[in-house]
């Protein structure tokens, strides 16, 4: 199975800003801050990773990016992670009968 989806920073996307790094300053053991693009150059945004959500990075998104893990179809290429099983249902407002 052939697995060829198109990637772009498309910044005129409501939900997608440029995740082009620009700075990123390291607090051992704790996370980083990261100074990405944002929605366009005047505006940099800044991304407060903690330790977990690095590891995620690092042990979950880079491997299916770089090869290390087989990204075969839809459903290999995206995972919810630990915290969005928390957050995604209150953001989402499910599970609250009307």
């Amino acid at each position: 199975m052939s697995f060829d989806p198109v990637f772009e920073k498309n910044v005129h996307q409501k939900n997608v800003i440029d995740g082009t790094v620009l700075i990123f300053e390291v607090v051992p053991g704790k996370g980083a801050y990261v100074t990405v693009k944002g929605r366009d150059a005047k505006r940099p945004t800044i991304i407060a990773f903690d330790q977990t959500d690095l590891e995620v990075l690092a042990g979950a998104v880079l491997p299916r990016v770089d090869g290390r893990i087989l990204v075969a179809d839809k459903e290999d290429a995206s995972r919810v992670t630990r915290a969005g099983v928390e957050v995604l249902p209150k953001l989402l407002d499910l599970g609250n009968p009307k």
